[in-house]
């Protein structure tokens, strides 16, 4: 079985087939959206604590239907019929500059230190 780190998140949806009576583990960010195609599917969810209780939801979809991720984890499916599952991954909605910004603010320190000597003031 491969590790989250080492699950590819696809580009685009991908289709997963379940046979009768089997069952998959699969590690999935929040977001993601569980649509069957064909046949129906037990989903149970990753487990989460509500107050001192802990919860794992377990979820029938049925054909056609959409089910969309509360947590990222590992989501368990079960098929008692065949099934086709259309899966369309949610990417973590992160801005695209992110990177540039350590870079700028450490070039910033920089020059601060160079003019004024010292490092700029932090908030603590």
């Amino acid at each position: 079985m491969r590790t989250p780190a080492a699950t590819p998140l696809p580009l685009v949806s991908e289709l997963l087939r379940i046979r009768p009576g089997q069952s998959q583990m699969l590690y999935w960010t929040a977001g993601t959206v569980v649509t069957p195609l064909r046949g129906g599917v037990w989903l149970s969810e990753t487990p989460h604590w509500l107050g001192e209780q802990l919860l794992r939801p377990r979820h029938r979809v049925e054909a056609h239907a959409t089910h969309v991720l509360a947590h990222t984890g590992w989501v368990v499916l079960w098929a008692e019929h065949n099934a086709v599952l259309r899966v369309r991954p949610a990417y973590p909605v992160q801005p695209a500059w992110p990177p540039v910004v350590q870079p700028v603010r450490d070039f910033a320190a920089a020059t601060w230190r160079r003019l004024f000597g010292r490092g700029p003031a932090r908030l603590a």
